[in-house]
């Protein structure tokens, strides 16, 4: 894209199969009982990743060039999963000598 600034935008799917715990023999635990925690369940989650990014190293004439970026990971849709949006951001600077 023009002057310096990137976007970004990806798909994810993410799975988890249920997971069953084993103790050992001489447990004073049934198996049952530690594997009826709901926590264990298996899970999926679709999520849309973008990415927005202005870097200044266009322009040339300058010695300090910042970046700043924005990243924003919105889950859409899935099963047994937190429906949070995620948001990062990045600012860096390179130096041109």
């Amino acid at each position: 894209m023009p002057w310096g600034l990137s976007v970004m935008l990806a798909y994810s799917y993410s799975t988890q199969q249920r997971t069953t715990l084993v103790l050992p023999s001489n447990s004073a635990f049934s198996n049952n009982i530690i594997n009826s925690d709901n926590t264990l369940n298996s899970w999926r989650m679709h999520t849309i990743n973008t990415s927005i990014e202005y870097d200044f190293a266009v322009e040339q004439e300058k010695q300090f060039l910042p970046r700043f970026k924005l990243n924003f990971d919105i889950p859409f849709g899935g099963k047994n999963v937190f429906k949070n949006m995620v948001f990062s951001s990045t600012v860096g600077f390179d130096f041109v000598w």
